[in-house]
């Protein structure tokens, strides 16, 4: 299934170039064609795109066009030089490429920032067509800080009311899909 859609990127200018916004913002199949564009820099910066922070060469404008040539889940990212030469960057636009629409069962960010900006202040597991779910998160010395057997609830990276640092984090997710166990361990990282 190949098919074109366009995805504005949109820059937050905050003081002199600090690009920083994250969220889920795509799914779509292997061969489909995305249009990307940084909205809100400055005219007449130069930009580098990257791919799982793989810079995409002779990719400098703040279009580009990307085919989608294999499944998984990437990050976009971009960043914008000005003409005096200031750089800031954009994280991280996280898009699941998979071989059928349908193929995914669960979507896992690695990042958030509850900073209370209202973007991205929640670590929200996305799942799909699963039996049961349960999330344990922990920090750095085993603590555990949460846990939610309920899928529709996120973490707002607090602990008893406490808003823990920045850093990263440890968790543990199990679930259940076609009478079927699975488990996934992994480290997220937790931006104020």
């Amino acid at each position: 299934m190949n098919y074109k859609k366009n995805i504005l990127i949109c820059l937050l200018l905050v003081q002199t170039i600090s690009l920083l916004q994250a969220q889920y913002i795509d799914t779509c199949t292997v061969g489909s064609i995305r249009t990307y564009t940084a909205v809100g820099g400055f005219q007449h910066s130069k930009y580098t795109w990257a791919i799982n922070y793989e810079e995409l060469q002779n990719q400098t404008t703040e279009n580009i066009v990307y085919t989608w040539t294999e499944s998984g889940v990437f990050t976009i990212s971009v960043t914008e030089t000005t003409q005096t030469g200031c750089k800031g960057k954009i994280y991280t636009y996280l898009i699941l490429v998979s071989d059928s629409i349908d193929d995914y069962e669960i979507l896992i960010p690695n990042i958030f920032t509850p900073n209370g900006d209202g973007t991205n202040d929640l670590f929200t597991v996305k799942c799909r067509n699963i039996e049961s779910y349960e999330i344990e998160i922990y920090n750095r010395w085993g603590t555990k800080l949460y846990q939610s057997v309920d899928i529709s609830t996120a973490w707002d990276g607090t602990h008893k009311g406490i808003k823990c640092t920045s850093g990263v984090y440890y968790y543990s997710i199990v679930y259940k899909k076609n009478n079927e166990i699975k488990k996934i361990n992994r480290f997220l990282h937790l931006i104020e």
